[in-house]
Formats: structure tokens, C-alpha cells, sequence
């Protein structure tokens, strides 16, 4: 077999001696294989092949086949095509080549040889527990992540002085807050943005407060004491309560005190008057604007003090409207005043 595969060696060594210019060719053979067994060389005695005692082949003193301890005949087979065979520091571009990645290695691959649209899965990186729906949760991160997170509400404090705590507790990463619950005659409303807290009018007074003096010197009835005044609503029971402050320029003149409002299916009120220190007068009423006036305000000397009268009763009205009180003067010389802090009080009667 080494014999047949000189033959062609000496064959290509044909071939390249006619390629030198060289037609004359010279194989020497040692029997005695002191030297290289076969030796094929040109006319100026320079070597073009040899066939080696280890079985190794030189051609041209360029291309050198080698192997030791070969013990089965090795085959090399080029394509039937034109071609280039390539060997080391010579590039060359590969192509219809398969390379199994489990019998090579493949190194030095830098960032710019990979195609930028190359979709390595991301699971193929470190030890590939994030996957590639994972990874895409970054899209969007603008700085530190760590850093972000460190930023964020990890806890919940009340400030303030009151008493109600809406922060209950951290428990895990659940920030716990109390709910709001409705109490007696209180209505709680969750609505999309807010939370409405009410309290029901019914069975709970309302209350007014007269924030400046009202004055007046007419003997006619009536005028209004704006500021002691409820709204109240059609076929609705109401209690009613006025504390009235007041006093006249004059201790022998008083003051005159009645009430106005919507339409009613019925109205029951007193008017209590003191007229000395220890006594008084009660005028019973059932109809708005009655001029009734006590004739005398307590005092204490020539000079008049402050003194409370009280108008009190219930009402049911039959149309909605605002029930006021009302004054008037015992003697147009003498100027009555309904004081600043007179109140009042108003309450819907379940």
C-alpha cells in the first residue's frame, strides 16, 4: 500500500516538477533504508518528494504528511469540485460545513462577532434561572435597581395628635390599615377617590350660632335675625330650640320675638320671657309672626342688662323652606338688640 501511494505521490511530484520548468525527474530508493526508502528529485537534485522510514511523505519540501504507530490505512477525501484547501495561519471563510459543538471548541468570540438580532435565549446565561419573559421586565429601568427598591414605602406611620390610628402594622410586605366603620346614626361611603363620613340628621341636633349683633327699632312685626335660622324639609318632624340673647336701650320697654318659615301642617312653639329676676312670661303660639312682646326687660338699677328669653316647640312642614326668628320693638324710642352667641338648635325627630 505505501508503494501505491508513492506511485501517486510520485505522480503529483510530476506534476510539479513540470510546473518548476523541470522536465527531468530522479527517484532514488535505498534498499537498505539508511536514507529515505523512495526519494524523487528534479534535475538540479533538489528533492520533490519522499516517502519517510516512520511512513511519513514530504512533497516539495512544502507539504509534509506525518503519523507514527498507524496501524489501518487512513483515508482523505477531497470534493469533486474546485477548491481550496486551507491549512493554519491562513483565513479562509467556512461554508456547508456542520460543527458539533460537543467534539470542538470554539474561543475567543467577542461581543461585535455576534449578530445583533442573534435571540440567544436568555436561560443559555449563567446558571439560567431567569428566563426571557423575566429579563424584558427591565425594559423601562432608567438607574439601580437595588437602589429603587431601597426607596420605596417598606412602613406606615400616624402622625398627629388624634386618637384614631388608621396605620395598623407592617406584616411582611403588607402595609395594614385599619377600615373605617359606621357607628350610631353614622353613614360610611367608599367612593372612587374619597371616603365620605356623614352623620344622619335624624335623632342628632344641629346647631347655629348668631356671630354678630342684630338691632332694630321698628314696633312693627317683624325682622329677621339673620343668622338664627334652620332649613328644614317638607312633611319632616322637627324639634326646635332658640336661646336668645338680648337687651333694650330702655329698662321699662322689651322685646318681641316670633318666628317665620314655609307653610306647615302644623306648628306649636312658646316664647318665654323673664320680666324680673325671678319671674317671668310664657306666650303659647301656633302660627309664624305673632307681635307679642313682654312689655319690660329686667335690670338691675336704671341701666338694662342682657337678658335670655326662650323659643322653643316643634314644626312639621308641608312645603321645604327656612324657619327663622324674628323681633320686633316694644316702643320705637327704645332700640332692641338680639346679642352676638344666641344659638340655636334644631333636631329631626325619627
Amino acid at each position: 500500500m505505501r508503494k501505491e501511494f508513492a506511485l501517486i505521490m510520485i505522480v503529483c511530484a510530476l506534476g510539479a516538477s513540470s510546473a518548476y520548468g523541470d522536465s527531468q525527474i530522479n527517484i532514488t530508493q535505498s534498499a537498505g533504508q539508511t536514507v529515505s526508502p523512495i526519494i524523487v528529485s528534479n534535475g538540479t537534485n533538489n528533492v520533490l518528494f519522499q516517502v519517510l522510514a516512520g511512513g511519513q511523505v514530504i512533497i516539495d519540501e512544502f507539504i509534509q504528511f506525518s503519523g507514527s504507530g498507524l496501524t489501518a490505512l487512513r483515508t482523505y477525501v477531497f470534493p469533486d469540485s474546485d477548491g481550496t484547501i486551507v491549512l493554519e495561519d491562513f483565513s479562509q471563510t467556512l461554508s456547508q460545513k456542520s460543527i458539533d459543538a460537543d467534539t470542538n471548541t470554539i474561543s475567543n468570540i467577542d461581543d461585535n462577532e455576534i449578530k445583533s438580532n442573534a435571540g440567544i435565549d436568555v436561560t443559555k446565561l449563567s446558571s439560567g434561572i431567569v428566563d426571557n419573559t423575566e429579563l424584558n421586565y427591565l425594559n423601562g429601568t432608567t438607574s439601580n435597581i437595588q437602589t429603587q427598591l431601597n426607596s420605596k414605602v417598606n412602613d406606615g406611620t400616624n402622625v398627629g395628635s388624634g386618637t384614631g390610628l388608621v396605620f395598623k402594622d407592617k406584616l411582611g410586605n403588607d402595609l395594614r390599615l385599619k377600615t373605617i366603620k359606621a357607628g350610631n346614626r353614622i353613614s360610611v361611603t367608599n367612593n372612587v377617590d374619597d371616603i365620605t363620613i356623614d352623620t344622619s340628621s335624624v335623632g342628632i341636633p344641629t346647631m347655629v350660632k348668631l356671630g354678630s349683633d342684630v338691632s332694630t327699632s321698628s314696633t312693627a312685626c317683624c325682622v329677621d335675625a339673620t343668622g338664627l335660622s334652620f332649613s328644614i324639609s317638607s312633611g319632616k318632624l322637627y324639634h326646635f330650640k332658640f336661646l336668645v340673647r338680648w337687651d333694650s336701650t330702655n329698662v321699662n320697654r322689651g322685646i318681641g320675638l316670633t318666628l317665620n318659615g314655609p307653610t306647615t301642617t302644623f306648628l306649636n312653639y312658646d316664647v318665654i320671657y323673664p320680666t324680673t329676676r325671678t319671674a317671668g312670661v310664657i306666650h303659647n303660639n301656633n302660627a309664624y309672626n305673632l307681635d307679642i312682646t313682654t312689655g319690660t326687660t329686667p335690670g338691675i338699677g336704671a341701666s338694662p342688662i342682657t337678658s335670655l328669653a326662650i323659643v322653643e316647640g316643634l314644626i312639621q312642614p308641608s312645603a321645604d323652606g327656612t324657619l327663622i326668628v324674628r323681633f320686633q320693638a316694644d316702643n320705637a324710642a327704645a332700640p332692641v338688640t338680639i346679642r352676638a352667641n344666641s344659638i340655636g338648635f334644631l333636631t329631626e325627630i325619627p
